[in-house]
């Protein structure tokens, strides 16, 4: 059973068929390097728009070019204003950070991670902007910035993580609030309903 798109008015899950297209669209873009390494730390760490547009090239990588293990996200950065931890783990996160660091010019470790055409760091509403054009070119319809964090949070969910944990890798003071995250897939309810069975 596929997963119904927008019927929640929340941005839309992913599914990895279309994140995969998704990388394949961007391969075309003006900037593909960085446009990759943006979708990936969005779909990877579950980052917000404003926290990806504020991140310098010093909170991910190491003064030699290495890719860190974790990230301390800044409080500056943050929604609440709270400093978080979150762990830089996963391998396909790690090759597109390695790879974007080898095209990725810069004078200055403080310089933003992801820079516009100009140079300058992205706006929160700027970099919700690059995510709808980039989703557009994939004609992924009913994404936006925020699908990448709702997917990642689902799958957590998902493969069984409990809230608790999800909740503290998300920056979420509540597990209230990360259950409004989670989308129910259908196929994952099906198989739960099948586990009633008597014997």
């Amino acid at each position: 059973m596929p997963r119904q798109v927008g019927t929640t008015g929340r941005a839309a899950i992913v599914p990895r068929s279309e994140f995969e297209r998704l990388l394949v669209a961007i391969k075309c873009r003006t900037y593909p390097a960085r446009d990759r390494a943006i979708a990936c730390v969005s779909f990877y760490l579950g980052l917000r728009a404003k926290e990806i547009a504020a991140l310098r090239l010093d909170d991910i990588y190491t003064r030699d070019g290495e890719v860190r293990a974790v990230l301390h996200l800044r409080p500056a950065y943050s929604k609440k204003g709270r400093m978080r931890d979150v762990y830089m783990s996963s391998e396909q996160l790690r090759s597109a950070l390695s790879s974007y660091r080898l095209v990725r010019q810069a004078a200055s470790w403080s310089e933003p991670l992801f820079p516009t055409r100009t140079g300058r760091h992205f706006t929160p509403n700027g970099m919700v902007q690059l995510f709808r054009d980039m989703y557009a070119q994939a004609g992924i319809e009913g994404a936006s910035s925020h699908s990448g964090r709702r997917t990642m949070i689902t799958r957590l969910a998902e493969m069984g993580v409990d809230l608790k944990a999800i909740a503290t890798l998300a920056g979420h003071a509540s597990i209230a609030t990360t259950c409004i995250y989670v989308e129910n897939n259908p196929a994952r309810l099906a198989r739960i309903m099948g586990q009633v069975d008597f014997d």
